[in-house]
């Protein structure tokens, strides 16, 4: 929605806040995405594999 892809995103950049809400954190290697780039440059293996 925003066009920012993360980069890093692993378990330990996800924080919960008191209310339960995930914010994520760790924006060291954002990327922003211009309106014609789409789809992902990096999946992890367990999405090539569908698990």
């Amino acid at each position: 929605q925003c066009g920012i892809v993360h980069g890093s995103l692993k378990p330990t950049n996800i924080l919960t806040r008191v209310n339960g809400t995930a914010c994520i954190s760790d924006y060291g290697m954002i990327e922003v995405q211009t309106s014609g780039s789409n789809g992902h440059r990096y999946f992890s293996p367990e999405a090539w594999k569908g698990v």
